[in-house]
């Protein structure tokens, strides 16, 4: 009997140890899910800091803003929610006595910020081949929000905002938007709805891989993170707000956009982020609604393409505005 009993108590004992074996384990397996996600989070905010790096190694303070390579960092309160954000300014390299002047207003990707055309691609950055595309050329980038904003009324309201305070200053006659990825799809509506003293001056769009549907593009993507970023941006799925997308995607809007406004669309024959057959749709109703445009194919995936592309944009869509 003794022994029976000592036996049961060691069982018991084992089953205590294996138990407890277990449960360190299921810790351990939550602690390094925990873990990785801090890593990817850690090598995310890694290239985002090395890219701000890139522009700020020689920069000087001048009060708010920040100098580096002629580039000016500016902070403001949003008049939508006294929301303190950036945005960056380069002006154009000369000033004349004519008032002969283009505004690139650019938007980020999703993930990106306000720096992306100064730092991106390496090499040969956009705003270093826009700035050379044609004379008069000022770069504003706007931070528009969180890096997934995807052009929520407060994120299109601070792009305004940031248009308007650099109108002030500098004599710009004509305005172009552009864009890449999420920053395209921005650009795109933005121009199409966009208040009229903006719209105005708005020559055309550059718009490189970005799609007119977000709906569509919300159950189409690759990309798993897109659809939680329009749900957080938008307060719901496309299901559930259909008027809250249809009002945030350009084709839904294109009757409001003027006749003479001229669109420069570029994508990427294997992407399956922003697939290929999101830009071809735009430019059929482009054509459809007699808008001027051009679509270019470039080979590869989900990109930042080379520089020049946006360049050759720039040049398209002021070539009929006299610049």
């Amino acid at each position: 009997m003794e022994n029976r009993t000592l036996k049961d108590k060691l069982l018991v004992v084992l089953l205590a140890g294996s138990l407890l074996v277990n449960i360190a384990g299921v810790v351990f397996f939550i602690l390094f899910l925990g873990q990785s996600r801090n890593l990817r989070n850690v090598k995310r905010d890694k290239v985002a800091l090395e890219r701000q790096l890139a522009v700020a190694r020689s920069a000087t303070v001048i009060g708010d803003a920040v100098v580096a390579d002629k580039i000016l960092r500016r902070t403001f309160a949003s008049h939508s929610d006294g929301q303190m954000d950036n945005y960056a300014f380069q002006p154009p390299s000369y000033l004349s006595g004519t008032l002969d002047y283009t505004l690139v207003v650019y938007l980020h990707g999703m993930g990106s910020n306000y720096l992306e055309p100064f730092v991106s691609p390496v090499g040969t950055p956009i705003s270093a081949a826009v700035m050379q595309a044609a004379p008069g050329i000022g770069i504003l980038s706007c931070n528009y929000r969180k890096d997934a904003a995807w052009g929520s009324d407060t994120a299109t309201g601070d792009i305004a905002q940031n248009i308007r305070l650099i109108m002030q200053e500098y004599p710009f006659s004509r305005i172009v938007v552009m864009g890449t990825s999420m920053g395209a799809c921005v650009s795109l509506n933005f121009a199409a709805t966009a208040p009229t003293d903006i719209q105005q001056k708005i020559v055309g769009v550059v718009a490189i891989e970005g799609a007119g549907d977000l709906g569509k593009l919300y159950y189409q993507t690759a990309n798993k993170s897109i659809a939680p970023a329009m749900i957080m941006a938008f307060g719901g799925r496309p299901d559930q707000i259909p008027d809250v997308y249809k009002k945030k995607s350009f084709l839904n809007n294109l009757a409001n956009v003027p006749p003479a406004m001229r669109f420069y669309i570029l994508g990427a024959r294997q992407d399956r982020i922003v697939p290929f057959a999101f830009q071809e749709e735009i430019c059929r109703q482009l054509q459809e609604s007699n808008r001027p445009f051009k679509l270019e194919a470039i080979d590869g995936n989900h990109q930042v393409p080379e520089a020049s592309y946006y360049a050759g944009g720039l040049k398209y869509v002021v070539s009929a505005s006299g610049s």
